[in-house]
């Protein structure tokens, strides 16, 4: 029973990946800012990650400008959440 719900929520986050890259990387900015601001890192890192692997395609200044300050958002929470390993090594509250 486990190993089916794991599929069906493996296929539900599939589904939501494909409709996450249809997005604009402003759409997917405030998606992002909005699971870092609950706390949810993982789903901002999602976000976040597509909008900076579109870095090579972008056209306008506003558009690198947002893409720049998206990888400095992913460095930070690399380097200060993830990367912490006192913190990860206390009880979690939430």
């Amino acid at each position: 029973m486990l190993s089916l719900l794991s599929t069906e929520w493996a296929a539900s986050q599939a589904m939501r990946a494909d409709q996450l890259v249809k997005l604009s990387n402003q759409e997917l900015a405030k998606k992002g800012q909005a699971h870092w601001d609950r706390g949810q890192l993982d789903s901002a890192l999602i976000c976040f990650s597509i909008v900076a692997d579109r870095a090579g395609r972008v056209q306008s200044a506003e558009d690198m400008k947002l893409v720049c300050g998206i990888i400095t958002a992913m460095g930070n929470i690399y380097m200060n959440r993830f990367y912490d390993y006192e913190r990860a090594q206390r009880p979690s509250m939430t």
